[in-house]
């Protein structure tokens, strides 16, 4: 992975070859401004954690040509800025699997609809994303109260 140019230094997500059977694949949670960029340095790197295999093959992929050696998995622990407009679906502490290679606004999932990770002008937001005319829209979710 190092050869890649993915971490700088060692590759601590890394699993040993004892946990290789294991039904969950090890994700790199990093911090949330490292996550658009193609490499990240060890100081970007919270933590590890693990998401099951069965889940991450069964998320689809479609990587651009220029995301195609990025590592494509990682996740970001939400923060009360990154939450608060999310709210109650994602959490202050909530950890987010980030699929770098899927860029398309197909939903994933069939349950509701993607949620992703923005990165604009030194800000890091997540939002559900939908196509007005030629506009993309950021959208917040929304809750009623009665």
């Amino acid at each position: 992975m190092v050869g890649h140019g993915f971490c700088e230094g060692a590759s601590p997500w890394m699993e040993p070859y004892w946990r290789l059977r294991t039904p969950y694949e090890s994700v790199p949670v990093i911090h949330p401004k490292a996550a658009m960029n193609p490499t990240f340095a060890s100081d970007d790197l919270q933590e590890t954690t693990g998401f099951t295999k069965a889940l991450l093959r069964r998320l689809k992929t479609e990587p651009p040509e220029t995301r195609k050696l990025w590592v494509r998995f990682i996740a970001v622990k939400a923060d009360k800025a990154l939450s608060a407009p999310m709210s109650p679906r994602v959490q202050n502490g909530s950890v987010l699997l980030v699929d770098r290679h899927y860029c398309s606004l197909d939903e994933h999932l069939k349950n509701g609809p993607n949620l992703y990770l923005i990165h604009k002008d030194e800000v890091c937001m997540v939002r559900r994303v939908e196509m007005q005319g030629s506009q993309l829209c950021l959208r917040q979710n929304v809750t009623t109260t009665r």
